[in-house]
C-alpha cells in the first residue's frame, strides 16, 4: 500500500492518499485503526511494514478527546486526530475494501474523515 501527499489537490487544501493496497494490506490497516480506542493511542502509519511512504510522506493516526482532522506543521509529520467513535467509523469505512469486488470497474475510493482541511482518502488506485 502506498502513502502519498498531493499538496495541490482540493484547491490547495491538500490530500493524503493511501492507495493501491492488496486485500490483506487493507485488512491490516483496518486492524491498526481498530486499535485506536483510547485517547492517547497513536500509530505511525508511514512506519508500518506494509506501507510504502512516497516522497518521505509521514502520517500519524492519533486518538484525541475531540476530533480535529489533519494537523500539519512545517517539518513535522501529518497527524490525523480523531476521537474513538470517529476511528471506529474509519474502520467501518475501510471494511468494504477488505473483500474482493469482482464486478468493480475503475478505482473505488473513500474519504476517511469529515473535518475539513487536508483530506485523507483510501483508494484502490492512485486516483480519486
Amino acid at each position: 500500500m502506498k502513502l502519498e501527499f498531493f499538496a495541490d489537490a482540493f484547491e490547495g487544501a491538500g490530500l493524503l492518499l493511501l492507495h493501491s493496497g492488496s486485500l490483506p494490506e487493507v485488512e491490516r490497516l483496518r486492524e491498526q485503526v481498530n486499535k485506536l480506542v483510547t485517547p492517547g493511542s497513536s500509530i505511525q502509519v508511514h512506519a508500518l511494514d506494509f506501507i510504502d511512504a512516497l516522497g518521505s510522506c509521514e502520517l500519524r493516526f492519533s486518538t484525541v478527546r475531540r476530533s480535529r482532522g489533519v494537523l500539519a506543521s512545517r517539518g513535522a509529520p501529518f497527524e490525523l486526530q480523531l476521537d474513538s467513535s470517529d476511528w471506529e467509523r474509519v474502520g467501518d469505512l475501510l471494511e468494504p475494501f477488505c473483500h474482493p469486488e469482482p464486478d468493480a470497474k475503475g478505482a473505488r475510493f473513500q474519504y476517511l474523515h469529515e473535518h475539513g482541511g487536508i483530506e485523507v482518502i483510501y483508494s484502490t488506485a492512485r486516483q480519486w
